[in-house]
C-alpha cells in the first residue's frame, strides 16, 4: 500500500525517528563512560573506594546520564504514539512489536521518503 504524499509528516517521522535512534545511542554511550569511569576509579585505589578521584567525573556523568535517558523517554513516547499520516492511527506502536519500522502497523502505509538516494534508518 502507498503512503500518501504528504512528504512533510513523513520527513517529521524520519527526522524524529532519527533523533530517537541517536538517543538510545547517547544513552549507551554515556552509560559505558560512566561505567568505565568508575571502574577506573575502583581500580585506582589500592585500600578501596576513594570518592575524591571520582566524585566530580562520576557525578557530572551521571546527570549526563539521566538527562539522556530523560530524553529518550520523552523520544520515544513520541516516536511511539506519532499518528500516521493516511489513517490517522499509531504508526509505530503495537502489541507485538514497539520498534518504529517503515510501515504503519494499521494501515501498511510505507514511509515515502523526499530523497529516495538515502540510507534508510
Amino acid at each position: 500500500m502507498g503512503g500518501g504524499t504528504n512528504l512533510a509528516a513523513w520527513a517529521e517521522y524520519l527526522e524524529l525517528r532519527g533523533r530517537w535512534l541517536r538517543a538510545a545511542a547517547t544513552c549507551g554511550v554515556l552509560g559505558f563512560v560512566l561505567f568505565v569511569t568508575l571502574a577506573i576509579g575502583i581500580r585506582a585505589q589500592p585500600r578501596g573506594w576513594d570518592w575524591a578521584g571520582v566524585a566530580v567525573p562520576g557525578s557530572t556523568l551521571g546527570v549526563w546520564l539521566l538527562v539522556a535517558v530523560a530524553r529518550y523517554s520523552w523520544l520515544s513516547l513520541r516516536v511511539w504514539t506519532w499518528p500516521c499520516p493516511v489513517c490517522g492511527g499509531v504508526f509505530a506502536l503495537s502489541v507485538w512489536s514497539a520498534w518504529p519500522g517503515d510501515r504503519c502497523r494499521r494501515c501498511g502505509a510505507q514511509v515515502v521518503r523526499a530523497k529516495p538516494g538515502r540510507w534508510k534508518l
